[in-house]
């Protein structure tokens, strides 16, 4: 189950993945997003398929959760940083999720690892897309998966561009 997961970026990444989270059991979804309106929005739309799981933070009170989520552009090439400052980002919960996945090592997963917290890389989001992408639109399946997996991550970690 996702537990209550605090979501940063309430963008085109951000609904994604908070849609996604309401069909993986979160219990409750916290939006934080520099555009409040924006939060609030997508808060709304959550909420009209799933009331009262989704409310929009409030960076002054962040209430305790079982996850972070990071689906905003901090950490990537040319944003950098944390999605948070360091000093509200509380020193335990259940596990991370970064979407940034260039570069594939990012401050965020460079500190959350650094405190022992179960990971999710943004590079199993886009392998798996790619993936999928792929399949749709060939009509076949990716023969070798895993070796395709290990070209692209030493091709991004060498940061190479697409």
């Amino acid at each position: 189950m996702a537990g209550h997961v605090l979501l940063i970026g309430a963008g085109g990444v951000g609904r994604s993945i908070g849609f996604a989270l309401t069909q993986l059991g979160a219990s409750a979804l916290t939006i934080l997003d520099t555009d409040q309106q924006k939060a609030a929005r997508f808060a709304k739309a959550i909420n009209q398929f799933m009331p009262g799981l989704a409310m929009v933070a409030d960076l002054d009170e962040l209430q305790a959760f079982d996850a972070l989520v990071n689906c905003s552009p901090a950490g990537m090439h040319g944003y950098g940083g944390l999605p948070l400052p360091e000093t509200l980002i509380p020193p335990d919960f259940d596990w991370a999720f970064d979407a940034v996945y260039q570069p594939v090592e990012t401050p965020f997963k460079q500190m959350i690892e650094a405190r022992g917290i179960q990971f999710i890389s943004g590079f199993e989001l886009f392998f798996h897309q790619g993936v999928d992408a792929f399949s749709i639109f060939t009509g076949s399946d990716v023969k070798d998966e895993m070796a395709l997996k290990d070209v692209l991550f030493r091709t991004l970690c060498r940061g190479d561009n697409f």
